[in-house]
């Protein structure tokens, strides 16, 4: 994934579960930085998976299957593109497979495939900090969401 102005992609490692930063220049990509999802000296599955940017771009989430089933926070140095950890959030389920971030940046759902849950965060646009009291909703096995116009 690319952010906005295309000088920096963003990629998740499934099976290190890791976040990469690469520069885009003259039609090459440049690794900049790796950084672990895990917490140091985590034992148990790891399995990166989806991965998107805030709508402005400034905080960027990934999640990370396995035995730690969390969604991890970072935020973006607009400068070089480099990350942040901010925060690690449980998914509150098994296997977070996909989630979304609405376009007004307030709400991120994520979907649990293997406990038939999804959860809606609030999400404060400014720190890029997801509330502690998500909503729960009970759906069969939920691997992909969008937002779209009621339009």
């Amino acid at each position: 994934m690319f952010d906005a102005s295309g000088k920096h992609a963003y990629l998740t490692t499934e099976l290190n579960a890791s976040v990469l930063v690469f520069d885009y220049r003259d039609g090459e990509l440049k690794e900049t930085q790796t950084l672990a999802m895990t917490t140091p000296g985590f034992k148990g599955k790891v399995g990166g998976g989806a991965i998107h940017l805030s709508p402005d771009g400034r905080f960027l989430y990934a999640t990370n299957r396995g035995d730690a089933n969390e969604l991890v926070a970072f935020s973006v140095d607009p400068s070089n593109g480099h990350l942040k950890l901010l925060k690690r959030y449980p998914t509150l389920g098994k296997t977070p497979r996909e989630f979304a971030i609405d376009p007004t940046g307030r709400w991120l759902i994520v979907g649990n495939q293997d406990s038939d849950t999804a959860y809606f965060f609030r999400r404060n646009p400014m720190t890029g900090e997801l509330a502690s009291d998500p909503k729960q909703l009970k759906i069969g096995s939920p691997v992909d969401f969008k937002f779209v116009s009621p339009s």
